[in-house]
């Protein structure tokens, strides 16, 4: 099992550099007791102040649903043989690299549940908790349920990668369209473990079609346990947070998004600034 053992590390890293990347916000940095933030119920009033925080929200959710993906396809890998070799991949425990086991039980060819228990794949990189997959053909349809698990990864200077302490539960339901083209229905909670934030997302449709981190098409909410909710939507090639009063213009402009806010919902944005990683920070805000 040497082989799946790999394929889970090559599926981490890019599943913990994606939500961890965009610099941190300065609640992050405050420590939690470990329990789960109360996940508020009001629309959030976007400001220049929060606007950096709440886009990292919705683009790490985007990654979740891009990089389930290709976990799902590296687990279909591993249940390819057929007969003998087949049957002793389908369930048993194995040893991580760095100590704590892998769990995996599959019970057919389109579903199964993998498990881990304090799973260090490498020094840098850990796993906890488990996922479970009906469906293992997302031409169809596939379900992907997360029980609490939790990926830890150190930081790192080298990649401009930084530290992850997150643990997700709920559920993403994935499928194709057209040649290239993936669709995410997410209902899920995550959680940063060390500030506590919580990330909340009801019903959250996403639409990819090639390699944009900001989706063709978007529907539904996503709710910041310190900000509030946001509902998605998208125009033309721009993603749109809206608010309580307010509305978030997100756009891609080679290597940097550009944010634009309307401050009160007239049509109108009064402040834009660009960055390249979304720490809040950096951002410069100027009258449009």
């Amino acid at each position: 099992m040497y082989y799946l053992k790999k394929s889970l590390i090559c599926l981490a890293l890019p599943l913990v550099t994606l939500t961890a990347c965009g610099g941190s916000s300065g609640s992050s940095s405050t420590e939690s007791n470990g329990d789960v933030a109360e996940i508020p119920s009001s629309q959030a009033n976007i400001t220049t102040n929060n606007a950096s925080e709440l886009t990292q929200a919705v683009l790490s959710n985007s990654s979740i649903g891009n990089s389930s993906s290709n976990m799902v396809n590296l687990i279909s890998d591993q249940i390819s043989p057929r007969g003998a070799a087949r049957a002793s991949l389908l369930s048993g425990s194995e040893d991580c690299p760095g100590g704590g086991t892998l769990n995996y039980d599959m019970a057919n060819e389109t579903s199964g549940k993998f498990s881990f228990s304090h799973c260090e794949l490498s020094s840098e990189l850990s796993f906890d908790g488990g996922f479970s997959v009906n469906g293992i053909d997302i031409t169809k349809g596939m379900l992907i349920s997360y029980d609490a698990f939790n990926m830890k990864m150190a930081a790192s200077a080298l990649n401009n990668y930084q530290a992850m302490d997150d643990t997700i539960s709920g559920t993403i339901r994935l499928s194709l369209f057209g040649d290239a083209g993936i669709t995410s229905v997410q209902n899920l909670v995550r959680q940063h473990n060390p500030s506590g934030i919580s990330i909340s997302s009801n019903n959250l449709q996403m639409s990819f079609n090639g390699n944009s981190l900001l989706p063709d098409q978007a529907s539904g909410t996503l709710t910041h346990s310190d900000y509030g909710s946001v509902n998605l939507s998208t125009s033309g090639a721009s993603l749109l947070l809206t608010g309580e009063a307010s509305t978030l213009k997100v756009e891609q402009q080679g290597g940097s998004y550009v944010l634009s806010l309307d401050e009160d919902n007239d049509g109108n944005f009064e402040q834009t600034t660009t960055t390249t990683n979304l720490n809040a920070n950096d951002l410069v805000w100027a009258a449009i």
